[in-house]
């Protein structure tokens, strides 16, 4: 079965997760500036409202002087005439006629108040305005706020209906720089205002203000209002939100909804996600068993081909065996006897018959043997081997053609396998005589066999001959597979069997043109269980 997973979220999953939380920030912080910009644009807003209030003011403050200055020349001497209608309100501080003197003097003609007395002298502040109003006959000038007598005042100077070379001025006490109560009933009451004398905002120049300072330094909106003929900075910030408290909380609602929803998918994505290799898992897991049940279903089938066919061989060559045995072992009788009562005689061509009949009755007898070797299959019976002994009477039994140069090196110690004597005698025969089959025209043949360091030992067989293409090197375990004219094919298929039975494995080295080496591998410790046979 699939194995459980862990509660972790996997790296798709987590990039999934990542990307929705960045779009649910972008998504918030695009709500808060989109709330901001709408909260500016109200504030710009009812700046601007405010802005034409203030303007309006200019024909109120006009009128409140229009009837000093029509007294003021209404008699044929206009002090007293001013001093006749001048009263005090609680909003004004002083007002007064003023007489230009020329080249920027002025003179206290008639006043009204605790400031100024007729005769005086006008201050440079008052001077400078009245100055300007001179210049500006149509409007009046306001003041820069200055001081007299701890108070803060601004001074209305205008040159408005009042007699040629009069001025009429009126004095009003201003707030502090300190912020003043806030009007929270008015029609502008959601506002905090402050109002600086010209266009900058410096805190020397404050007129009057409904807040400290530090209320203007988040979101806020200037505009530069005109009253009369003299420029005021009008600044405001709003005291509580002008688009509302839902719109104001949105951006909190979309980041709270959006990453709500940013898990739901993420965890909809990683479910699907962990199906979807749960789902590929068990495919492969059934693909795998399926893969199995076949190569098994192969092998079975194969091992059962192979059985039914070496029963068949079993049976012929047991037959055949017995039946070639027999004639072959009274030709070698014969072949002796022949030698022995010839043993005088000179005739090489005697002596070549019968080397040629003791060669070729040799081959026979190895077929013969092949056939019933691979048809027994018998048990080997363990035992600890000499190699080295073995190896030597494998090169006694089948002598080595002249033409082929033998180089065998014993080991110094002495070395021994696991083994079947018999069996693996059998296995050095084939491959010697598989290495001078390959030299038919001489080389030389290589021995060795070494000690290994898993506990195994190696016996190696390499010839000089003439190698064997890939095609052949597949198939050259494979029973009746032989590129030889003569022979059955049976010599490498029952040397394999004997060494997979004896636990072993062979191993084969070839290059068409460059020889063929052969290297076994045996266990070197005998563990008293002999080795199963080979399938």
């Amino acid at each position: 079965m699939p194995r459980p997973r862990r509660l972790v979220a996997t790296p798709v999953t987590a990039a999934v997760l990542i990307g929705l939380f960045v779009a649910v920030l972008a998504a918030a912080w695009g709500t808060h500036e989109l709330v901001g910009n709408q909260e500016q644009k109200l504030l710009r807003q009812r700046t601007d409202e405010l802005g034409l209030y203030v303007h309006g003011l200019t024909d109120t403050v006009g009128a409140g002087l229009a009837p000093l200055a029509a007294a003021a020349r209404s008699g044929s001497d206009p002090a007293r005439s001013f001093a006749r209608v001048a009263k005090l309100t609680p909003q004004v501080r002083e007002l007064a006629l003023i007489h230009a003197e020329g080249a920027g003097r002025f003179r206290v003609a008639a006043a009204v108040g605790p400031d100024l007395t007729p005769g005086q002298p006008v201050g440079a502040t008052l001077a400078t305005a009245a100055d300007q109003a001179l210049r500006v006959p149509t409007s009046f000038i306001i003041t820069p706020v200055y001081t007299v007598g701890g108070h803060r005042i601004a001074a209305i100077v205008s040159a408005t209906g009042a007699p040629r070379g009069y001025l009429v001025m009126q004095e009003n006490p201003v707030g502090g720089r300190e912020a003043t109560s806030a009007n929270t009933t008015g029609p502008y009451s959601e506002l905090l205002v402050a109002l600086y004398d010209g266009r900058r905002a410096l805190p020397s120049e404050l007129a009057t203000a409904n807040a400290p300072a530090a209320a203007f330094r988040g979101q806020s909106a200037s505009e530069v209002v005109t009253l009369g003929s003299t420029d005021f900075l009008l600044v405001t910030a709003a005291r509580t939100s002008l688009v509302g408290s839902v719109e104001l909380n949105t951006e909190w609602v979309v980041l709270g909804v959006g990453l709500l929803l940013a898990l739901l998918m993420g965890g909809l994505f990683e479910l699907a996600q962990r199906r979807r290799a749960f789902a590929l898992e068990l495919v492969d897991q059934r693909t795998a068993e399926l893969n199995q049940s076949l190569e098994t279903l192969r092998r079975t089938q194969g091992q059962l081909v192979d059985s039914e066919r070496l029963a068949a061989i079993g049976e012929l060559a047991s037959a055949v065996g017995h039946e070639l045995r027999n004639p072959l072992a009274v030709i070698s009788n014969t072949l002796y006897l022949l030698r022995r009562a010839t043993s005088t005689s000179t005739d090489p061509r005697l002596v070549q018959h019968l080397d040629t009949a003791d060669r070729e009755v040799s081959a026979a007898t190895l077929i013969v043997s092949d056939l019933l070797e691979y048809s027994r299959s018998r048990e080997p019976m363990m035992s600890d081997v000499d190699l080295t002994d073995l190896m030597e009477e494998a090169l006694s039994v089948s002598p080595h053609p002249e033409a082929v140069a033998v180089d065998w090196q014993p080991p110094a110690e002495p070395l021994t396998a696991v083994a079947d004597r018999d069996q693996l005698r059998q296995v050095f025969l084939n491959l010697l005589s598989n290495a001078y089959d390959a030299m038919p025209e001489g080389g030389s043949l290589l021995l060795r066999v070494a000690r290994e360091g898993d506990g195994h030992v190696r016996v190696a067989v390499r010839d000089s001959g003439m190698g064997m293409a890939e095609e052949t090197r597949a198939r050259i375990f494979e029973p009746f597979f032989t590129t030889k004219a003569r022979g059955v094919g049976l010599g490498l298929a029952v040397t394999n069997r004997i060494v997979t039975a004896h636990q072993g494995r062979i191993e084969v080295e070839t290059e068409p043109g460059a020889g063929t080496a052969f290297f076994i591998h045996l266990p070197s410790t005998h563990n008293g269980v002999a080795a199963p046979p080979a399938k």
